[in-house]
């Protein structure tokens, strides 16, 4: 009897477990199935999200494809107003440029300036800006740094920013050493078309002529001096008397006589 009731528990302990499984495996099933469908509907939903995010990007690709045509179109009409502007001026720059360089003892020069088109724009427009000079009759044109000389340089440099200043209003302009190549008849030349530039601005002007610095309203001198092993760099405004000298040294350099304070006198006057 007692044999019995252990085989029958062992038997209803076996189908218990059994029952156990089997609804364990419909739970899983019924999960599993939930699961899938639940991952199904976030895949449908990321989805739909990419391709409204691919959507929107085409568009904006677009757009701005439209936006750089209609930009390169009006960077196109601007490059070509700015061309035909130049192109008009051109005649009268030439012209007033030819005349101050002939006033600095260049009679027979000619200048000019030649444009041609690029194939890409850059920020002052599709021209390639090149100027051509001859000094004397006979003489091709040819680039300005190839024709000119240092001195042709100082003049037409001065002549340019000459005509720069009857178009704009600059209080001041600096010259630093535009007399290079320059001397004599030609120094004095340059120091009246100075001059009369000082009328209308402020010039500051580096030189090593006589004849410039006697123009000037006021003159400094520019000096080195060492202290304590070290280089220090000076600046002095000079009386009268000490621009007297000053200009007598330019002249004449270290040895001062009666000749040179007396040219120097001259040009002071």
């Amino acid at each position: 009897a007692i044999v019995k009731a252990k085989l029958k528990n062992l038997r209803t302990g076996a189908i218990y477990e059994q029952t156990f499984n089997a609804g364990i495996k419909v739970a899983t099933a019924r999960i599993e199935k939930q699961l899938m469908q639940y991952l199904y509907t976030m895949n449908d939903v990321y989805y739909f999200m990419n391709m409204e995010t691919y959507e929107q990007i085409e568009i904006t690709e677009d757009k701005l494809e439209e936006e750089k045509i209609q930009l390169q179109k009006e960077l196109e009409k601007l490059g070509d107003e700015l061309s035909l502007k130049r192109k008009q001026s051109i005649p009268e720059i030439e012209k007033a440029l030819q005349a101050q360089i002939s006033n600095l003892g260049m009679e027979h020069n000619r200048f000019q300036i030649q444009l041609t088109t690029r194939k890409e724009f850059r920020k002052d427009g599709l021209d390639q800006i090149e100027l051509l000079f001859s000094a004397n009759i006979g003489v091709a044109l040819a680039p300005i740094e190839k024709a000119a000389s240092g001195g042709e340089l100082s003049r037409i440099m001065l002549s340019i920013k000459s005509l720069m200043t009857e178009k704009s209003l600059f209080p001041t302009i600096i010259f630093d050493e535009i007399d290079t190549g320059i001397s004599g008849t030609m120094a004095g030349k340059v120091a009246t078309a100075m001059d009369e530039l000082s009328q209308n601005h402020q010039l500051i002007v580096i030189t090593h002529l006589p004849q410039i610095a006697a123009k000037a309203q006021y003159q400094y001198k520019v000096y080195k001096e060492i202290t304590d092993n070290k280089t220090y760099t000076n600046l002095k405004k000079l009386s009268s008397e000490e621009r007297e000298h000053e200009i007598a040294l330019m002249i004449g350099g270290e040895k001062l006589g009666n000749n040179t304070l007396l040219a120097a006198k001259e040009l002071l006057a």
